[in-house]
């Protein structure tokens, strides 16, 4: 069962949904009921904060690990294009210039924030 007391600054007094006698018998058996069973589904304002972070750290880290991959994906289809148009193009050497693949962003494909070995 669900009620709500709403007691405001603007308005004296209180407001009860749905009606003061389901609020009442509601009250009621709150009261009867032992301290761990009362306490069993409430949270304060810090425990909600800590939970909902919590949650939200656990997305993050999950999002990272999937772009992780997307990025692992992205690298190997751009050396396998960079393979192609090598191979399908006469050059006068056998290799071509692999500057992109140093200058690749990878503190984001590695994860672990550490910065680039590669000075510029």
């Amino acid at each position: 069962m669900t009620c709500a007391i709403i007691n405001g600054p603007y308005k004296p007094g209180y407001e009860v949904w749905p009606n003061d006698e389901v609020v009442r018998s509601v009250l009621e058996k709150f009261r009867s009921m032992s301290v761990m069973d009362r306490s069993k589904h409430m949270e304060n304002k810090t425990m909600y904060l800590e939970n909902r972070i919590k949650k939200v750290e656990e997305r993050i880290k999950k999002h990272m690990m999937l772009n992780r991959g997307l990025e692992m994906d992205n690298l190997i289809s751009d050396c396998l294009v960079m393979e192609n148009q090598g191979a399908s193009e006469e050059a006068e050497t056998s290799w071509y210039p692999t500057d992109w693949f140093e200058d690749y962003n990878w503190d984001r494909i590695r994860g672990d924030g550490a910065s680039s070995s590669k000075t510029t």
